[in-house]
């Protein structure tokens, strides 16, 4: 082999190492662009208030399992819904709300936003507004990006360790 042979030979293992090199660089870019976000937003108005959460990553999130709270505890056998109703009459009030449940299996496309919950009270009893608020509902949802990473939402950071 001459020394035209070598400086092939390693022009050609320079050119495979930079092209694995890219190719690992070129995927870490992919997982860092393409990563899910979920946030939270609370809106309050005169009579209504409502809980909604938003994927504002720049990828899909795949849920893997929703946990609902009240008061910092499991739910337990209870739907989110049921407990909704419960809590609204305890306060006497006539069941008005929107409850949606995410399946444990779903799919949050990028920029979507679900409501969680939304309850309208009739202008005499807004003031119990703040009440049912204080209930300390809560949600944690476990969920993926396409690449796999694990992500945790939590609407209380006191759920994260429960």
């Amino acid at each position: 082999m001459n020394e035209i042979d070598y400086a092939t030979l390693m022009i050609s293992v320079l050119a495979i190492g930079l092209s694995v090199y890219s190719l690992i660089e070129s995927r870490r870019n992919n997982r860092i662009t393409h990563r899910p976000a979920i946030v939270g937003h609370e809106a309050q108005g005169p009579n209504e208030y409502s809980y909604r959460i938003i994927n504002k990553g720049n990828g899909p999130a795949f849920f893997k399992s929703v946990e609902w709270f009240l008061d910092k505890k499991p739910l337990g056998e209870k739907t989110f819904s049921e407990v909704v109703k419960d809590v609204v009459r305890a306060y006497g009030l006539p069941p008005s709300q929107i409850v949606t449940t995410p399946g444990q299996k779903s799919i949050m496309g990028t920029g979507e936003a679900i409501v969680l919950g939304a309850i309208a009270i009739q202008p005499e009893h807004v003031s119990l507004i703040q009440e049912i608020q204080k209930k300390g509902f809560g949600v944690r949802i476990v969920y993926e990006s396409a690449f796999g990473e694990e992500f945790v939402f939590v609407s209380d950071d006191a759920l994260k360790n429960i």
